[in-house]
């Protein structure tokens, strides 16, 4: 199988389960660890492509090459600088948490801002190979 084929296979399963939160027309941030996870890039793509195919209206994706080509040799305080005043710019309606935000010092700040400006923030989880998403409300499955 090659790794494209995998790719799609897994977003397919991500976009066919119910449990993606409705993001049609939505302004979605995407936040999560970034810091330490080898496997950063593929979880953001995943819900950067299923936030697409659902309809959002925008999304932003901290790991997207075009954020990432604008910002060389930044520091880690300039990208949070940067990335929280997207979060407030006053067009953001939805912020996707990844999982790990707990333990993420910059998604954690993220999901404060979030909560504290009533953007709404909900906890999705990213299929590994061969699993389909899940999503947490409130602290629910």
């Amino acid at each position: 199988m090659t790794y494209d084929t995998l790719r799609e296979r897994q977003v397919d399963q991500f976009l066919d389960a119910p449990a993606f939160p409705d993001v049609e027309g939505r302004n979605v941030y995407i936040s999560g660890p970034i810091d330490g996870d080898a496997d950063a890039a593929r979880k953001f793509a995943l819900v950067h492509r299923a936030c697409i195919d659902g309809g959002a209206r925008t999304v932003f994706n901290p790991m997207a090459g075009a954020v990432q080509v604008r910002r060389p040799n930044w520091t880690r305080e300039q990208h949070m600088l940067a990335d929280v005043s997207t979060l407030t710019n006053g067009t953001t309606d939805m912020v996707l948490l990844m999982p790990g935000w707990t333990g993420s010092e910059g998604a954690s700040l993220e999901h404060k801002v979030a909560t504290a400006c009533g953007i709404e923030a909900v906890d999705v989880d990213v299929p590994a190979p061969g699993d389909g998403p899940r999503m947490i409300t409130n602290g629910r499955w």
